[in-house]
């Protein structure tokens, strides 16, 4: 879905809101039938009760009754229509004014105004439950101009049933305005959330298709290691890089990663793969690639953009590694456990730096973790915890073999459904045993 298509669709959300607002309202004119058949009962009731003792008032009551009566029958044979809905809500209003002049008419007014005003209510309430806000205030302002003059006439100064009523209108209306504005609102933001997560997800599965590209296989097997990888890619970054190259000194291991949006990154990554390719091809030694690797980043970035990695190589019974600013490493032996730390800056960070490789000792069969940041994004809010809580998963499933170990702490590490914002990767190396 593109930004046109989406804008379309938002512009779109009003007028549907409306749509299934008059659908849901168009129920309401059962409750309105019953009101003014309600209306018609009380009122002939009324009349026979005050048959013999008050002759006016059962004439009022009877007229009322027919009234109300007569409109709810014209409604019956009208309802398939779709545009009565109005006519019949200023014939309600108009019903109950006709009372009150027929109260002020007869002289009854002090005696049946309290009454036949009480009607109003009802009423405003059934025009508020068809959710058309100027319905309301027009019917309110109509009983309110028409209850004025009637009172003044019949019973004195109306203003606090007048305030009454207006409140009444006011309410009505306000409260009727929300359920449009909360639909449009909700069903925006969900358009707007549901098109985000659909440009989030492409760039991701682009990212993925994109580093399945460029990095070695999920399980690769040379005579001197045996390596398991595992990735993800992010929604908003995708700077993780991993690379096997094999060097005339022996199988050249690098995981790095930058930071920044998902199309430069996969754009850096794709400059940097071809750069490392033809860097190893002309150089053996780890001090040698990285220098030749920091010249060509601070060529390009000056400094504003690095890579932090860690560059590893088995030789013999040893490990030479230097770890550019990157997460400290874990060499996982059959009884121990060891961090190795970060050596030296990150690669671009100096336009001169040297990278002089640590050796290590590295017994066959032990193995090498190395990870990015956003393998622990969801268990930690610090890089301190997050170094802790990986450690602290390879301890946990140390005794595992290789493939088991790096598919157990990556799981491990991303629990839940939630999309992860960063790549997330993690490489174990086995030192396999000499021919």
């Amino acid at each position: 879905m593109d930004n046109l298509a989406l804008k379309r669709l938002t512009s779109n959300i009003p007028e549907l809101a409306d749509e299934a607002i008059r659908s849901r309202a168009a129920g309401v004119e059962l409750w309105a039938q019953l009101l003014r058949l309600l209306y018609a009962g009380i009122n002939i009731a009324a009349a026979v009760w005050y048959w013999h003792r008050l002759p006016n008032q059962r004439l009022i009551y009877l007229a009322l009754a027919a009234l109300w009566f007569s409109h709810a029958v014209f409604v019956e044979s009208r309802k398939r229509s779709a545009s009565i809905s109005s006519l019949t809500t200023f014939i309600d209003f108009s019903i109950v004014n006709f009372g009150l002049l027929l109260t002020a008419w007869k002289g009854e007014m002090p005696h049946l105004s309290a009454g036949i005003f009480l009607l109003f209510f009802p009423l405003l309430a059934i025009s508020a439950a068809r959710y058309r806000p100027s319905l309301t205030i027009i019917c309110g302002v109509y009983a309110v101009l028409f209850y004025i003059p009637i009172s003044l006439i019949g019973i004195g100064a109306p203003w606090f049933r007048i305030i009454i009523l207006l409140a009444m209108t006011f309410i009505c209306s306000f409260v009727i305005r929300r359920p449009k504005a909360m639909i449009a609102d909700v069903a925006t933001e969900t358009v707007s959330n549901a098109f985000q997560a659909g440009v989030r997800h492409n760039l991701a599965e682009m990212s993925t298709r994109f580093h399945e590209a460029i990095f070695p296989p999920a399980q690769l097997h040379l005579p001197a290691i045996w390596c398991s990888s595992k990735h993800t890619a992010g929604s908003q970054t995708g700077g993780d890089y991993f690379g096997v190259f094999d060097t005339g000194a022996g199988p050249l291991v690098i995981l790095g990663d930058f930071g920044g949006s998902s199309d430069k990154d996969l754009r850096e990554l794709s400059r940097l793969h071809s750069e490392l390719v033809s860097i190893t091809a002309r150089e053996t030694s780890i001090q040698a690639i990285l220098e030749k690797l920091n010249s060509y980043f601070w060529q390009r970035h000056k400094g504003s953009r690095t890579l932090s990695c860690v560059v590893a190589r088995w030789e013999g019974e040893n490990l030479h590694y230097v770890n550019a600013g990157h997460l400290p490493t874990v060499q996982v032996g059959k009884d121990s456990q060891i961090q190795l730390p970060v050596t030296t800056n990150a690669v671009g960070k100096y336009e001169q730096s040297t990278f002089t490789p640590i050796t290590v000792e590295f017994p066959a069969r032990d193995l090498w973790v190395a990870y990015t940041d956003g393998l622990y994004s969801k268990l930690a809010t610090t890089t301190e915890q997050g170094i802790e809580e990986i450690a602290s998963l390879v301890d946990k499933f140390r005794h595992g073999e290789v493939n088991t170990l790096c598919h157990r702490v990556f799981d491990c590490a991303q629990p839940g459904l939630d999309e992860t914002k960063d790549d997330a990767t993690i490489v174990v190396v086995r030192r396999q045993p000499s021919a």
